[in-house]
């Protein structure tokens, strides 16, 4: 970092260029290469809780469909089920 203090001191853009493209660059390029991986272990992991996101909602919908098929089943046949006496008021 000092050298390029001084480099960005002295206004030297030749100095600067290549600074960047024989020193910077190669610091910079392993943390990038691992910035990419972490980023394409994120995508995957994503990618995997979206998958078991949608077959939860899949499976969830199917059970809500039984149990109100179920219950407007009962909604339906339970009053016709009941002793004459319960009609009356």
């Amino acid at each position: 970092m000092d050298r390029l203090q001084t480099i960005l001191r002295q206004e030297d853009a030749a100095a600067l260029e290549g600074f960047i493209v024989n020193e910077l660059y190669q610091r910079i390029d392993p943390v990038s290469e691992a910035c990419g991986r972490l980023m394409e272990v994120q995508l995957d992991v994503a990618e995997a809780e979206y998958l078991l996101g949608t077959q939860e909602y899949a499976r969830m919908r199917v059970a809500f469909i039984v149990i109100m098929a179920v219950a407007l089943i009962f909604g339906i046949l339970l009053p016709w089920n009941r002793p004459p006496r319960a009609w009356k008021s």
